[in-house]
């Protein structure tokens, strides 16, 4: 009789300590969800640093970063996103996926022209606000840009 508790014992346990880590489980599940549906804040320096980054650089990324100064003067109130421009489908370039597209528009660059005529530094300023170095180059966002504005006519 003492081996048929000692393994009721342990299978009980293990029983225990199952329901434990699944209900921790659920918990960080749940807990990632709410993560996931709460929106971001926007970066308090991301017009201030963009345009202080901008001053010395290329045509495309000052017009970038104009147009963004604009179209964020001329919304009053709450931003209604349906009628903002929304400029090129970027995640048509290798590599640019719904979140950097997000983060490309957030510091101004919405059109494969913009991205067509990067300098070296505005290359090193993009990779360097959104926080990754060498991808541009690696990934050849310029010559698809490039080819992405031939198609197009």
């Amino acid at each position: 009789m003492g081996i048929g508790w000692a393994i009721l014992w342990f299978v009980l346990s293990i029983a225990v300590v199952g329901a434990i880590l699944y209900w921790l489980g659920e918990l960080d599940r749940k807990d990632r969800e709410r993560r996931l549906r709460t929106p971001l804040a926007a970066p308090a320096s991301s017009p201030v640093a963009a345009g202080e980054a901008v001053a010395e650089g290329s045509a495309a990324v000052q017009q970038a970063v104009g147009v963004a100064a604009s179209e964020a003067t001329a919304t009053s109130g709450a931003a209604d996103p349906a009628s903002a421009p929304q400029g090129d489908d970027l995640k048509l370039i290798k590599g640019v996926g719904v979140a950097i597209e997000q983060k490309l528009h957030a510091i101004g660059v919405t059109r494969f022209q913009q991205i067509a005529e990067f300098t070296e530094a505005d290359i090193e300023r993009v990779s360097k606000e959104l926080n990754f170095s060498g991808r541009i180059q690696r990934e050849q966002w310029v010559a698809q840009a490039k080819e992405l504005l031939q198609r197009a006519g």
